[in-house]
């Protein structure tokens, strides 16, 4: 199931033994002859995929909405000689669900229901002429197969399987707390959705197992009693496949950045970052941007986690930028500044949400306007950081439900070497809400205080 969902552009490949495999429509998205190769003789189809563009009016130009076009086109070029073989095609209306809508599976079987039912003339053509060619066979379940009412299984225990010990310790704090309890879907999507919300993991499967004594002494496992009269208890098989990271990512982005008023201009950066993963550990990754064109910077960092909760992140950036002000009377004033930050901050994550970082933080910085002659002199402040932080987005690049918030303290320590004395608290948030299948809205707040009372420059 996981290989079948591998839409190119959208998953990554995933292996079994020795192939990488993506999603079959790619060679055959509707592959009536490879059932009439497997003895079908009567073969009804359900063509589900999204309908090509009619008119110019209706395609965009895009890069990526080109992308999308052409991977149809192939698709059309490969369905199109399977339908003639089909002895009936059935086409729900689907254009109005997104092709990642996993949340609207009433909606889309209400659609398929719909366009069989208008199809009943044509199965009842189709069954008159098998029963003019054959004795129509009567119904009955498959062989081996009964419909009966199932009671949701009584967990006794929960173990996790695969990836690495702090992988699982990741995956056994939502699961845990199953065991002891009867597994409703509703009781295991929560904990599934957060073992994959960590982005870590290409496959998460679940299946219940009987007990055996094994899992008693395996450190993952957690085990409860079992249910009042049952004689046998049932666990939780959690089993996960660690997503294939690349060794080393190169990215190449532009980031523009403006204001909206008069007195301040805008400009475009070109950034290149380099990642290099697991140099000491599976999760561990070092990262260097450097930001050209219009400014110059440099920023690397390293992050190592430290078990299943904390981790250890170490930076350090250099950067020289300027920005120009327009003034009543003049030309304009160009202000230059350089800056040299170090730091480390210890993190601790609050469940798959939450997170608790404090660190230390050293800045060398000079600014200067460009029409004074005399080079400023460099100020040093040492300071210390506590930030607290929430993000329930369902996606980094492009959410489109969820919020992300944070609240930062600095504060500069008293070091005698240090020429400046501050405190500032600062705050953002990032809601973001869906608006029908395919837009959402997001906004961002942002605010903070230096604590001080600019009309008596006194501290509050």
């Amino acid at each position: 199931m996981r290989a079948s969902m591998t839409i190119p552009g959208l998953f990554a490949p995933y292996r079994i033994g020795d192939r990488y495999l993506v999603d079959g429509g790619v060679v055959n998205n509707l592959p009536i002859n490879v059932a009439r190769e497997m003895g079908a003789d009567i073969v009804i189809a359900v063509e589900v995929g999204e309908p090509m563009p009619t008119s110019l009016e209706h395609l965009s130009r895009s890069p990526f909405a080109s992308i999308d076009q052409a991977t149809k086109i192939l698709i059309e070029a490969n369905i199109r000689p399977q339908r003639e073989l089909a002895d009936l095609l059935i086409t729900p209306e689907l254009s109005s669900y997104a092709r990642v809508g996993f949340s609207d599976g009433s909606g889309i079987m209400q659609r398929g229901e719909e366009a069989a039912r208008r199809m009943l003339p044509e199965l009842r053509q189709l069954a008159d002429r098998i029963a003019g060619e054959r004795p129509l066979q009567p119904r009955h379940p498959a062989p081996g197969s009964y419909a009966t009412e199932l009671d949701y299984p009584f967990i006794t225990g929960v173990r996790v399987e695969g990836g690495s010990e702090i992988e699982r310790d990741l995956a056994l704090r939502p699961f845990g707390p199953l065991a002891g309890a009867e597994l409703t879907p509703d009781a295991l999507l929560r904990p599934v959705e957060e073992t994959y919300g960590l982005g870590q993991f290409d496959l998460v499967k679940t299946q219940i197992i009987v007990e055996d004594g094994r899992a008693a002494n395996d450190a993952h496992y957690v085990r409860a009693g079992r249910a009042p009269g049952e004689s046998d208890g049932h666990t939780l098989l959690v089993t996960l496949v660690p997503r294939i990271v690349s060794r080393n990512t190169l990215r190449i982005g532009l980031r523009y950045a403006g204001m909206i008023a008069g007195s301040a201009h805008s400009k475009m950066v070109l950034t290149q970052n380099l990642t290099v993963n697991d140099i000491t550990g599976r999760g561990s990754y070092w990262s260097t941007d450097v930001a050209l064109v219009n400014t110059f910077g440099v920023a690397t960092s390293y992050f190592q986690p430290l078990g299943a909760n904390f981790y250890l992140k170490l930076h350090l950036s250099f950067i020289v930028d300027s920005d120009s002000y327009a003034q009543v009377g003049k030309v304009g004033t160009v202000v230059q500044y350089q800056e040299l930050v170090a730091g480390a901050n210890l993190g601790l994550l609050l469940s798959r949400y939450g997170e608790l970082r404090v660190g230390y933080r050293y800045s060398l910085f000079r600014s200067q306007l460009t029409d004074l002659e005399e080079e400023q002199k460099w100020a040093g402040v040492s300071s210390a950081v506590v930030a607290v932080g929430v993000d329930s987005r369902d996606s980094r690049l492009f959410p489109r439900r969820g919020t992300a918030a944070e609240i930062q303290y600095q504060a500069a320590l008293p070091l005698a070497s240090d020429d400046l004395r501050f405190q500032r608290l600062e705050w953002r948030g990032e809601p973001h809400l869906p608006l029908g299948r395919r837009a959402s809205f997001g906004a961002l707040f942002a605010g903070g205080t230096d604590f001080t009372d600019r009309s008596s420059g006194a501290g509050v």
